[in-house]
């Protein structure tokens, strides 16, 4: 919440990176913190980094309205909802028709919360003198006039319109995460740095690179398509690496139109020179351009669908399971890191808000016992909670494939449910 806030805000010293904000976003919203439906009413009302989803936008300016009335005023925060609450009315997502009445009501409420943070010692920040955060409220305001009561737009004008919080133009910088593994380790670290000497030097100090693409996926047309990563792999001799790319591709041998073709995880490899692999990453920061694939290069299916990404949390340290080559045994030390008091708690969940996901939160119990809860969304009425306790870590290793690997929950019948709704 802290990074999130200081991004948006602007007042860190970095740019602010909407793509990296919607990334961010995911993790406390799998906690449905109240606190984070404003962010995320804004994130996906305006498209801003890989979020855009109007539906699921109403339905975070509903929760972050209703976080309103129970808790009153948060300046920033309600500047963003009831901008996302205007937008929303302004083209009749809420209404089906624009309501350009309530919208020109929201965005004015948006810009009294933008005023009170912007002459208030006491921000929440504690810089102890007043912000100055860019008034889109102000802006978008502009487009309208009242006529005869209600509002419509000024001549010429068909939408509103801002000049504030801009999505970056330039790639790479805000489209992707580079993750560094560390020599002898399943641990690593990111960041969104993208000074080319930065890559460079841990290109020559790291035996396994990712650049993560979250934002404008690129495809290989005819190939692959919505590659979401590219894998620099130093090979034991140092004098030579592997690239992988990690995307999609679909079966082509399907003829029926009315049958949805069948999509593949793919990955393709190919083992070059240490010049050849750092020209093809090169190419890619400098110019976004992926390298032709031809005969030359392997590949290999993994899966029958695209998988949800998933990600391992241990404690405070989060890893992303799809960028790791062994998955299953990162979640396998895990659980007996809990076992044996390494840690306190770990989690394995999909990484991206999704309309039907299973989540798993694990923690020491009684005795030798770990308490496992699962909490199950099947749609965005329905959750539904179940917890136990066991000592069998592969049976909980079990369970925790077989709802990653399909979507799928074991027998429940002697699980105990906590949740439902």
């Amino acid at each position: 919440m802290q990074a999130i806030i200081l991004r948006t805000l602007n007042i860190d010293g970095q740019s602010q990176d909407w793509s990296r904000i919607a990334h961010l976003l995911q993790q406390p919203a799998i906690y449905t913190l109240d606190t984070i439906w404003p962010y995320l009413a804004y994130v996906f009302t305006f498209k801003k980094g890989n979020t855009p989803a109007i539906r699921t936008a109403i339905e975070c300016v509903n929760k972050a309205s209703k976080c309103y009335d129970r808790y009153g005023s948060y300046d920033y925060a309600d500047h963003l909802w009831q901008l996302a609450a205007g937008y929303c009315y302004e083209i009749g997502a809420i209404t089906k028709e624009p309501d350009l009445d309530q919208a020109v009501t929201f965005y004015e409420h948006a810009r009294e919360s933008i005023n009170r943070l912007n002459t208030r010692n006491d921000n929440c920040i504690g810089t102890g003198e007043p912000l100055v955060i860019p008034d889109e409220a102000s802006e978008r305001l502009e487009a309208f006039e009242l006529v005869d009561g209600h509002y419509q737009y000024k001549e010429g004008i068909q939408q509103s319109s801002t000049t504030c919080n801009p999505m970056p133009p330039a790639w790479p910088q805000n489209s992707v995460d580079v993750l560094e593994i560390f020599e002898d380790s399943t641990t690593g670290w990111r960041t969104n740095k993208y000074d080319w000497n930065f890559i460079e030097r841990e290109w020559d100090t790291q035996k396994h690179l990712s650049l993560i693409i979250y934002d404008n996926r690129q495809s290989i047309e005819n190939v692959i398509y919505d590659v979401y990563s590219i894998v620099m792999f130093h090979n034991e001799d140092k004098n030579s690496c592997t690239i992988y790319l990690y995307g999609y591709i679909e079966d082509t041998s399907r003829q029926d139109e009315n049958v949805d073709p069948r999509v593949y995880e793919i990955r393709y490899f190919k083992e070059m020179s240490i010049p050849e692999g750092l020209a093809l990453i090169k190419d890619f920061y400098d110019n976004a351009k992926l390298p032709v694939i031809d005969e030359s290069w392997e590949k290999q299916y993994k899966n029958t669908t695209p998988p949800r990404e998933y990600v391992l949390t241990c404690d405070n340290d989060i890893f992303y399971l799809n960028q790791y080559e062994y998955p299953n045994q990162m979640i396998k030390d895990a659980l007996e890191g809990v076992a044996n008091g390494k840690y306190n708690i770990i989690e394995v969940r999909p990484s991206s808000l999704d309309d039907q996901c299973i989540n798993y939160y694990i923690e020491r119990g009684k005795g030798k016992n770990l308490r496992i809860r699962l909490y199950a969304t099947v749609d965005e009425d329905n959750v539904y909670g179940f917890e136990r306790e066991s000592c069998n870590l592969t049976s909980i290793n079990y369970w925790i494939q077989e709802s990653m690997t399909s979507n799928t929950l074991s027998d429940l019948s002697d699980w105990d449910e906590i949740k439902k709704k």
